[in-house]
């Protein structure tokens, strides 16, 4: 089974033929839900007490949305039965100790966020941690950073911690557009030259993740788009975990 992130609205679906177009199996939900884009990962629901079920295989699902307060990070679990091409019953997180809904509707909060942004999620096996990227940045604040949160579980996520500041990385004027101090606008394809670059849609790449336990330091790749130029770069960052917190 594929999960894919198709906007505007969230769907599971698989192909026999990745050229093919995709069957839709699953809506999840559209702009106005809580899961109108979702960061999946397949796990062993027997590895994590508190999913709605014991056994087999799930997916979890991290999705966005916005509330009365702002734009939310949720969270979804859904049955992944072996050798069926439709998924099981789709599952919120209401909180902890707490059964989960059937109802959208139902689904807490796990943190806020400034914006709208793209999450990306991955799993580091050494160190039992979940990691989640997204940005800060905008058109609006276009100095504003990609963050970084960990986790113990799916559902308790650490404060954010920045990892690409692209003032503090130079990244301005060197492969960011900064209006009225260089040229890079004109790369194609060509962008208006007052809008500035800005950092956004941090996907990880999962199997170039490395870990040196000598030093407990994670080294973390990921792709991220500059709107200006318009173009996607590689980048890399490394995250040192102490024994006893999420990082040194």
């Amino acid at each position: 089974m594929t999960i894919g992130n198709l906007n505007p609205v969230s769907y599971l679906s698989s192909s026999a033929d990745l050229a093919a177009d995709f069957d839709v199996h699953y809506e999840i939900s559209d702009t106005t839900g809580k899961f109108w884009q979702i960061a999946p990962w397949v796990v062993d629901n027997a590895e994590w007490p508190g999913l709605p079920c014991e056994t087999g295989d799930g997916a979890l699902l991290w999705g966005q949305g916005l509330n009365e307060a702002g734009w939310s990070v949720y969270l979804a679990w859904i049955a992944l039965p072996p050798d069926q091409h439709s998924a099981g019953n789709l599952k919120y997180y209401r909180g902890p100790r707490i059964s989960w809904s059937d109802e959208q509707q139902e689904a807490i909060p796990l943190f806020f966020m400034p914006d709208l942004s793209a999450l990306s999620v991955g799993w580091i096996p050494e160190v039992r941690r979940w990691i989640m990227l997204y940005t800060r940045a905008s058109l609006a604040h276009p100095r504003e950073s990609i963050v970084c949160r960990v986790a113990k579980t799916p559902w308790e996520w650490s404060e954010e911690i920045t990892i690409f500041n692209p003032e503090r990385d130079g990244a301005f004027t060197k492969y960011m557009h900064e209006p009225g101090e260089d040229d890079l606008n004109l790369l194609p394809p060509e962008r208006p030259s007052a809008d500035s670059g800005w950092a956004y849609a941090p996907f990880l790449l999962h199997r170039y993740t490395r870990w040196d336990a000598q030093c407990r330091i994670a080294t973390i790749y990921y792709l991220t788009s500059t709107n200006s130029p318009y173009q996607v770069m590689l980048m890399r960052s490394q995250l040192r975990f102490a024994d006893a917190r999420y990082f040194a």
